[in-house]
This record gives C-alpha cells, sequence and structure tokens, in this order.
C-alpha cells in the first residue's frame, strides 16, 4: 500500500513531495536553464543588417513617404522600412530594399488600406514575385522619389 498511482510513482529527493511521472524532482524544484534574450542566429541576423541599417538612416535623415506624397503627419523616430518584405521574401541587409521612414508612416505603409494601395504605387511596397527583377534594376536607388 506504500505505492501511490501511476501519477507519481517516487517521492521527490528535495522536498518529498509526489512529482510526476518519471522525474527525479517535483516541478518546484526542477532546475532551468535561462533562456536567451537573442538566439545566436537572430544575433548574426542582427549584426549583419544594424551596419546597413545605421548607413540608411545616415544618408536619408528625412522620412521618404512624406517626400514622395503620402499624406498625414510624420511623428515618431525614423525607421528602416523595406519594400520587398521578408515574408515576401526579400532581403534585410541590401540597401537597395531600404528606405527610410518615420514610424508612423511605417505603420500606415504596413497596416493602413489607403496608404498600401499608395504606396504599392509609388515603390514602397513590392509583390513576392516582382521582387527579385525590381532588386535587379537597383531597387529604392531607382525610384523616382529618390532623385
Amino acid at each position: 500500500m506504500g505505492r501511490r498511482s501511476a501519477i507519481g510513482t517516487r517521492k521527490c529527493r528535495d522536498c518529498g513531495g509526489w512529482p510526476m511521472r518519471h522525474r527525479s524532482t517535483c516541478t518546484r524544484h526542477k532546475q532551468r536553464k535561462p533562456m536567451a534574450a537573442v538566439s545566436a542566429k537572430q544575433r548574426r541576423r542582427n549584426t549583419s543588417r544594424s551596419v546597413p541599417h545605421a548607413q540608411q538612416l545616415a544618408e536619408y535623415p528625412y522620412c521618404e513617404a512624406r517626400r514622395a506624397g503620402l499624406h498625414g503627419e510624420c511623428f515618431g523616430p525614423r525607421t528602416v522600412h523595406e519594400p520587398w518584405t521578408r515574408a515576401r521574401g526579400g532581403p534585410i541587409d541590401d540597401r537597395r530594399n531600404m528606405a527610410t521612414l518615420c514610424s508612423e508612416c511605417n505603420r500606415r505603409v504596413s497596416q493602413d488600406a489607403q496608404a498600401m494601395k499608395w504606396a504599392a504605387g509609388a515603390g514602397f511596397l513590392i509583390r513576392a514575385e516582382e521582387g527579385p527583377l525590381w532588386l535587379a534594376e537597383g531597387g529604392t536607388e531607382a525610384m523616382w522619389w529618390r532623385h
């Protein structure tokens, strides 16, 4: 009669409580390795794109969408926008795929239906199937709003 049910067949070696099946310690005493804030793979990606992002922000210290004619108010810090998005297969560290936008214009170009329609026509949003050709032709460097 000294045995427990199948859920806890052994007592915890630390506190004497009944742990879950096949564990030597209960869940309160299990030592867990702290999770890294950023994985090693993501850290390498972030490092490879930090230099081009800094160069982009230094070379274009203004909101390019606003200069190109996007209506609305600019506010917030400047951010790097990728016309051919990562979700659509675009590169994250290629300067030809970067435009400087304020955070509000970047949000609108990415989420507001009317602004997205404008952005697609102005070259601030590139479809996946057009991306490789667009990049080969110069990407943002060849866009009318850069000159």
